[in-house]
């Protein structure tokens, strides 16, 4: 229910490549849209990647942990 990085792999390009390549992914597999929950601090790296914020801010509960997080998609 959600997927993050190490900290030891933060700035190291991963994120990028993992989400080009599943919006390449995406694309070839005929996908007209991708929607995704976004972490408050993820929200400016999936703004980068083309995805806009597609509703207000809610909360979810991720391994019994309430997470803010910012309902955002991408049309391809």
């Amino acid at each position: 229910m959600g997927l993050y990085l190490a900290p030891e792999a933060n700035g190291k390009g991963f994120a990028g490549t993992m989400a080009r390549e599943m919006i390449a992914e995406a694309t070839r597999q005929g996908v007209s849209e991708i929607s995704l929950e976004s972490t408050l601090t993820a929200q400016s790296f999936y703004q980068k990647m083309g995805f806009a914020v597609s509703g207000p801010q809610a909360t979810l509960e991720i391994g019994g942990s309430k997470v803010r997080y910012i309902p955002m998609k991408m049309v391809l």
